[in-house]
């Protein structure tokens, strides 16, 4: 009803409709603040009348153009102790004597009442202020909460179909990864078939293609070759972390170790774990490392920093698996004799390099069943 009056927050108001001053009625006439129109303020019989001029250094006075009278704002919203009710003047019934005004404004700002009803306003105004800061604090909270948990959901899917990809031994990648391309590679186009099916997914790929027709950039969609990448590294984390403890429980092992060299003819040595667990025997594919050097002293620098790194103890070790070649299998100077000197119940198994081959491709394709 306020509201639609030409001066909602003028006093005369609030006597005319017998309004009580309740903690919501402070709030809303806060929020309008005092009542400071600019018109043509009538004369009084002496021929003077109020002056606008008076607001500015006085933040609290206010003028009532029905009652044609000056009012403190803060004394008449903030002092209604009992103690206060007979300072009627400039709660209710308004400084009208324009001729002395100055003189009483100056009287109000030095006394006790107006220091009260001061620090009073100033107090409900920065509580209100602390109120509306936590109210949008919590709002942005809540939105982040929100596309925390709408990415942790795109996460959820991104994840199911890298390790289906990892299982398959399926390439994620392809020759052209372009959106006008046919064939963007299993990844992305798993992806797509994803969105199909899936209200997660398919918002996630219409709000991407909606910020790249505005942006004319390319956005943060978790679908790039660092994601993907990321993502296989992660998983590789977690499944080595479980591989890791059931070593450590049974505590005993062997390693199959094997070299060769990839299409750039760089030297590569793949490093496989062979335990018991749960009265299983388990062949579990660890990592592939380049070497700078096949050499026996140089590769077993490297078994030994790798079972470091994977804090395997060479005293545990049981068996050792190579193919014939002098530098793995050789009596003398192979990895196999420099690493029985280190530790001498690890014998060595032969076994044909073929076969270990295939057993390392069965090992990497279900690498990722652990997780």
């Amino acid at each position: 009803m306020l509201s639609e009056l030409q001066y909602p927050n003028d006093l005369a108001h609030v006597i005319n409709y017998k309004i009580c001053i309740s903690e919501s009625f402070i709030r809303l006439f806060t929020n309008y603040g005092p009542c400071q129109p600019v018109i043509p303020y009538p004369k009084n019989v002496e021929g003077r009348l109020f002056q606008k001029k008076w607001y500015e250094r006085n933040s609290w006075l206010e003028y009532s153009p029905q009652k044609d009278a000056m009012f403190c704002f803060s004394c008449r919203l903030f002092l209604n102790e009992e103690k206060y009710k007979g300072r009627v003047a400039w709660k209710s019934e308004g400084i009208s004597r324009w001729r002395t005004a100055l003189k009483k404004i100056k009287e109000h700002a030095s006394s006790e009442s107006y220091m009260i009803g001061m620090v009073r306003w100033k107090g409900f105004q920065s509580q209100a202020l602390d109120i509306a800061l936590e109210t949008a604090n919590q709002e942005v909270q809540a939105a982040r909460d929100k596309e925390k948990q709408r990415k942790r959901e795109i996460l959820c899917r991104l994840i199911s179909i890298t390790l289906y990809l990892a299982r398959q031994c399926f390439p994620f990648r392809g020759d052209q990864e372009s959106s006008i391309s046919e064939n963007r590679g299993n990844f992305l186009e798993l992806v797509e078939m994803f969105g199909k099916y899936d209200s997660v997914v398919k918002l996630h790929l219409d709000v991407i293609k909606e910020k790249q027709e505005i942006l004319k950039r390319s956005q943060v969609s978790l679908l790039s070759n660092r994601t993907q990448n990321d993502l296989i590294k992660a998983l590789a984390i977690s499944v080595r972390r479980v591989i890791l403890e059931e070593i450590h429980k049974s505590k005993i092992f062997s390693i199959l170790i094997d070299e060769t060299s990839d299409v750039s003819h760089t030297e590569q040595v793949s490093f496989v774990v062979r335990y018991v667990h749960d009265l299983k025997i388990k062949e579990r594919f660890i990592q592939v490392f380049n070497v700078q050097s096949t050499t026996g002293e140089a590769l077993e620098k490297e078994v030994i920093s790798m079972l470091n790194t994977n804090n395997l103890n060479i005293d545990d070790m049981r068996g050792q698996g190579y193919d014939g070649a002098a530098n793995m299998s050789g009596i003398y100077n192979g990895l196999q004799s420099r690493l029985q000197r280190q530790n001498p119940k690890a014998c060595t198994q032969p076994k044909s390099s073929i076969s270990r081959k295939c057993k390392i491709k069965y090992s990497v394709c279900n690498l990722f069943q652990f997780v």
